[in-house]
C-alpha cells in the first residue's frame, strides 16, 4: 500500500490494489482489481474536522472513483474510505498485466497531496506455444531407412506454465488425416520405427502444460528408403539376393566407380 502525507496537517492520503480474481487465458484473459483509497491519521495527529474535500482515484489509467465535494470528520475516527470499487482489467497476450494506481485528494486546510503504487498480477497461463522443426523443416528427418527416421523438434515458449509433455504426429498425408500421435518424454531427438519403406511422411509437434495442448508447429516431411519384397503367398518377406558362379550360389558384392575405380561404398 503507497501513501503520502499531506502538508497541512498530520494526515496522511494511502491507497492499495488487490488481486480478486481472474479468468483464464481462454475465457476472458482479465483480472478482477479491488482498489481502496483512504486518509488516515498519523500517530500523533490531533483531531480534525472540514468540508470540501475532493478526491479522483484511477487504476491502470481508468478513472475508478472521484468525489468533489465532501466532509470529513476525524474526531472519532482515525481514518476515513474514500474509494471502493472491482474493476475488471485485461491481461496482454502473454497473461500479464501491470496495474498502476494513482490517487489524487485536496482536503482544504489539510492540503493537497497524490499518491502512486501498482502492483503486477499473477501471469494467467496459456498453452505452450507451437514448436518448430530443429534447425529447420528442411533439415529436421535425419538417419532415414526403409522403415524409420528420426525427428528433433524445439520448443518456443511454455505459456507461462511448465510443460508437462510433448507430442509427435506423423502421417502419410499432408494434413495429417490418418496421422498416429507419439508421446515422447521431451523436446529434441525422437527415432519412429515401423514406417513404410518408399513412403513420404509428413511430421509435426506441440507441447502441453497444466492449461492444455498448444497448438502444432510447422511441418517436416521426407521419403523413407525403398525396399524390395517378395510374398510368400500369405506375407511379405525380405528377399534374399544371390548369384551364381555357375555351380554356386553366393550374396553379391557391390562396389561404385569412383573416378574410373570400382570401389567398395561401405566404410
Amino acid at each position: 500500500m503507497a501513501s503520502s502525507n499531506f502538508p497541512g496537517r498530520p494526515f496522511r492520503l494511502e491507497e492499495g490494489v488487490y488481486v480478486y480474481q481472474q479468468n483464464s487465458w481462454n475465457t476472458g484473459n482479465n483480472t478482477l482489481i479491488h482498489s481502496e483509497l483512504w486518509v488516515r491519521k498519523n500517530s500523533y495527529s490531533p483531531t480534525w474536522a472540514g468540508s470540501g474535500g475532493s478526491f479522483q482515484m484511477y487504476v491502470v489509467g481508468t478513472l475508478v472513483g472521484a468525489n468533489g465535494n465532501f466532509g470529513y470528520d476525524f474526531r472519532n475516527s482515525d481514518q476515513m474510505l474514500l474509494h471502493a470499487s472491482n474493476n475488471w482489467f485485461q491481461n496482454d497476450g502473454a497473461g500479464n498485466l501491470w496495474v498502476p494506481s494513482d490517487g489524487y485528494a485536496n482536503m482544504g486546510a489539510m492540503g493537497a497531496t497524490e499518491v502512486h503504487g501498482g502492483i503486477w498480477t499473477p501471469r494467467i497461463p496459456r498453452p505452450p506455444g507451437a514448436p518448430f522443426s530443429y534447425p529447420n523443416a528442411a533439415t529436421a528427418l535425419t538417419e532415414i531407412t526403409a522403415t524409420s527416421m528420426r525427428y528433433q523438434f524445439s520448443g518456443t515458449t511454455d505459456g507461462g506454465s511448465a510443460i508437462t509433455g510433448w507430442e509427435i504426429d506423423y502421417s502419410t498425408t499432408s494434413n495429417f488425416a490418418a496421422g498416429t500421435v507419439q508421446t515422447v518424454a521431451s523436446n529434441g531427438l525422437t527415432t519412429v520405427t515401423g514406417l513404410i519403406p518408399g513412403t513420404q511422411y509428413w511430421f509435426r509437434a506441440r507441447g502441453r502444460n497444466a492449461t492444455g495442448w498448444g497448438a502444432y508447429g510447422d511441418t517436416a516431411t521426407a521419403t523413407t528408403l525403398p525396399s524390395v519384397k517378395v510374398s510368400n503367398g500369405s506375407s511379405w518377406l525380405a528377399p534374399q539376393v544371390l548369384m551364381s558362379n555357375g555351380t554356386v550360389w553366393t550374396s553379391p558384392q557391390a562396389f561404385v566407380s569412383v573416378g574410373g575405380a570400382w570401389v567398395n561404398p561401405l566404410p
